[in-house]
């Protein structure tokens, strides 16, 4: 049984999700006088939304376009104690089981009472509403002076059906109506959770990261400054007679030398070599791959030829290709045989060539 993908289907037949929104952004006008004596915006029994009480679920009514309702049905709302010249976000959403069409306008007290339209269609929505006034939540108080909005939802059916019912009576729409500040005036408040949330996520996986990859190559738990691979090479200076010999000398008997026994003399005079140009500078992330013990190639292998086929396709290579692909492979050459196992002298001299410090294993085995 796949059970992620239970707890998915489980998890959606739970949950209620929203899956279209409209939204119309604004800016809050001015406040205005409100006279205290006369008709007040109570008695148009609109429902209030204000930013201390943001969120409305509600169920619209809907209809499909016609001559008179071109863009469905109205609902009309009133958006109170706004801050001025604050930026706001107004939105409806709905589930996409249920396909409509919503518009929002936001318009200011004085537009709709200079436009006849607009304040018939508002006059008609308020008398429709007379006989719902159990159903209207009571406004806040009223002030003296208020910077107030009116929103009209338009909803419009957007389906097609062989019901002849639902095509003659679609029916209403839950919906979410929420008004939304912006912080400011740039960031919806709405989503300074999301952004945390996000900003945690980023910034864990970042910390997490940094800590696997010090444990996995570095054996220092407790580091996390990022080091910059510093390409250097060992600097002291052999004394063996052998190094006395002549370049060429030294370069034929190299030539003479199988894969195998050559990444074993290589690792051994590793200065050497590099100065005629036949191994690789070695950086501070490759060393410490060198020289740390991990199980990942015995696990993971990036090498799955058999080591016979393996020391075949090295004799055809060049020694300086030959010391590349045993540097980059190192631990998986080791583990087939192929490359030598490091002894704490040399383990001790690369690390230290590169500034990387020595494990105790090794300081031990040193005498250190």
């Amino acid at each position: 049984m796949n059970f992620p993908a239970c707890f998915a289907l489980l998890f959606a037949l739970l949950a209620t999700t929203y899956a279209n929104t409209e939204k119309a952004i604004f800016t809050a006008p001015p406040a205005i006088n409100i006279e205290t004596s006369g008709p007040s915006f109570e008695q148009l029994q609109l429902q209030v939304i204000t930013p201390k009480d943001s969120s409305r679920r509600l169920s619209l009514p809907v209809a499909f376009p016609s001559g008179k309702q071109t863009k469905g049905v109205d609902a009309w709302y009133l958006l109170r104690d706004l801050s001025p010249d604050q930026r706001y976000e107004v939105r409806v959403c709905w589930a996409a089981v249920q396909p409509t069409n919503f518009v929002l306008d936001v318009f200011n007290t004085t537009h709709v009472f200079d436009t006849p339209d607009l304040i018939q269609d508002l006059a008609a929505y308020s008398e429709s509403q007379q006989n719902q006034r159990s159903t209207i939540k009571p406004s806040t108080e009223q002030q003296a002076s208020e910077s107030i909005l009116f929103l009209r939802v338009q909803a419009a059916a957007d389906f097609f059906t062989s019901n002849k019912t639902l095509m003659s009576s679609p029916p209403s729409v839950d919906v979410e109506l929420v008004l939304d500040p912006y912080l400011a005036n740039v960031f919806p408040k709405s989503l300074l959770p999301t952004a945390i949330y996000i900003v945690i996520l980023a910034g864990g996986g970042w910390f997490l990261s940094n800590e696997i990859w010090k444990r996995l190559f570095t054996g220092q738990p407790g580091t996390t400054e990022m080091t910059t691979p510093a390409v250097t090479t060992v600097a002291t200076v052999p004394q063996h007679p052998f190094y006395t010999l002549p370049s060429e000398l030294i370069l034929d008997i190299i030539d003479l030398l199988p894969p195998e026994s050559f990444i074993t003399f290589a690792f051994a005079n590793y200065p050497l070599l590099h100065s005629y140009g036949l191994a690789p500078a070695l950086s501070r992330p490759r060393v410490v791959y060198i020289t740390t013990q991990t199980s990942i190639p015995m696990l993971f292998p990036l090498l799955r030829l058999p080591p016979e086929i393996m020391l075949h396709v090295m004799r055809n290579l060049k020694p300086i290709d030959i010391m590349r692909f045993a540097v980059a492979n190192y631990q998986d050459l080791e583990r087939q045989g192929i490359a030598p196992p490091l002894s704490a002298e040399v383990v001790g001299s690369l690390r230290r060539a590169v500034g990387v410090g020595v494990p105790s294993e090794v300081g031990d085995a040193l005498g250190r």
